[in-house]
């Protein structure tokens, strides 16, 4: 029963906290009795202002929490990125070459590679000496399998899908807008090298090269790019698949940061690893943690690491702030010191090599876990496939 149980409620917007209070329990419920209780006045109230507001309700036993869940109403108004005035200040530089596209402010500079499209370059700082990417963006189907998915996993590394490769189909010439440049690209990525996935679960997993890849799997994303007066970079995409029929770990884009051990801050599911099937525990909030504390030891090294229903999130260091916030629907992410490369490579925890890197993908979607690792696939709700295209739209800001 309810004897000694007080029944916390504790009202969040745009996940921080607003308010706090207990709801009145006169008498105390016995086992499987109901009592309806108003929602706090509160509540109504953060609405009107706008925003993500949640309800978290909490059946405390003195300071210890016995039983939680949280009410996440949805947002009665999306806000859009406001228009900028005109200022001379704020003017944008725009340089090309045969090789890339680079858009310059005071304070932060982008480059685009014309070979593949891809962002391949994010500098910062009074001097621009701070390079964010060890490596170019790119595109994300594939994860360290975990044990539920060794199958998937073989599959994808024989396609090529480990290290898709990008043809640049085309690429715009950048217009002026009201408030900054943008342009246009198409880029088809295909399989890069197949790979035979052997003796994972075993005491060492190994890849081993076969050949380039041949199939007819292709994804053709198409991505407005904007670049505004303030420094902010928008990207609006859809990731269009064909060919063949797969299912796939995640669908997304990966970077590699030039950046070790930053603190992560997120707006989303939370605060410990969660997928789209496993996150029914897990409270949409505003969360902090080093990078490696996204990384889990589990006995095998596998998929870890992942966040549902991120909002934003942002990289801090002592050189700037590395903020990327989603544009109407929520993304997935994953932070990991390690790629899904070294997770295969080092199949144990104590065999990792230090990192001096952190690995971040930023997702549409992304597969589901399924019951364990004696346990079915995921449900078909919470598989991905080809079938169909993924639209994943950010932006990317916030340097000091």
């Amino acid at each position: 029963d309810s004897k000694g149980v007080t029944f916390k409620w504790i009202a969040l917007r745009n996940g921080l906290q607003e308010a706090e209070g207990q709801f009145p329990l006169a008498e105390a419920l016995g086992p499987e009795e109901t009592k309806l209780v108003d929602v706090p006045p509160i509540v109504k109230e953060l609405l009107d202002k706008g925003g993500e507001v949640s309800l978290k309700v909490m059946f405390m036993k003195g300071e210890v929490c016995i039983a939680d869940d949280q009410i996440d109403y949805p947002a009665r108004k999306v806000e859009g990125l406001p228009k900028l005035p005109n200022s001379e200040t704020n003017k944008l530089d725009f340089t090309f070459s045969p090789e890339e596209y680079i858009f310059s402010r005071p304070g932060v500079r982008y480059a685009f590679s014309m070979r593949t499209g891809a962002l391949s370059s994010i500098r910062t700082g009074e001097k621009l000496d701070k390079e964010w990417l060890k490596a170019p963006m790119t595109l994300d189907v594939f994860r360290a399998p975990s044990s539920n998915e060794e199958g998937l996993g073989r599959e994808l590394a024989k396609l090529g899908l480990i290290d898709p490769k990008p043809e640049a189909r085309s690429i715009s010439i950048p217009s002026c807008e009201e408030d900054g440049f943008s342009f246009k690209s198409v880029v088809r990525w295909r399989g890069g090298s197949s790979w035979e996935l052997n003796n994972y679960g075993g005491v060492k997993a190994e890849l081993v090269y076969c050949c380039e890849a041949l199939n007819d799997i292709s994804f053709e994303v198409t991505t407005k790019w904007t670049i505004r007066e303030d420094g902010k970079l928008i990207c609006e995409s859809e990731i269009k698949p064909s060919g063949t029929k797969i299912e796939l770990a995640r669908i997304g884009y990966h970077f590699v940061l030039d950046v070790e051990d930053p603190e992560v801050e997120y707006f989303g599911a939370g605060p410990y690893e969660n997928y789209r099937d496993r996150k029914s525990g897990a409270f949409l909030g505003r969360y902090s943690l080093k990078a490696k504390d996204f990384y889990f030891p589990y006995a095998r090294n596998q998929e870890s690491g992942n966040r549902e229903d991120v909002r934003e999130v942002a990289f801090k260091t002592e050189s700037g702030v590395l903020n990327f916030a989603s544009l109407g629907k929520p993304f997935a992410i994953c932070v990991n010191p390690y790629s899904p490369l070294e997770l295969i490579e080092y199949t144990h925890p104590p065999e990792l090599p230090p990192s001096g890197k952190t690995e971040f993908g930023i997702y549409a979607e992304t597969r589901g876990l399924g019951g364990a690792s004696c346990g079915p696939p995921p449900m078909q709700r919470d598989i991905i496939d080809t079938a169909r295209s993924y639209s994943l739209s950010f932006t990317i800001g916030r340097f000091k």
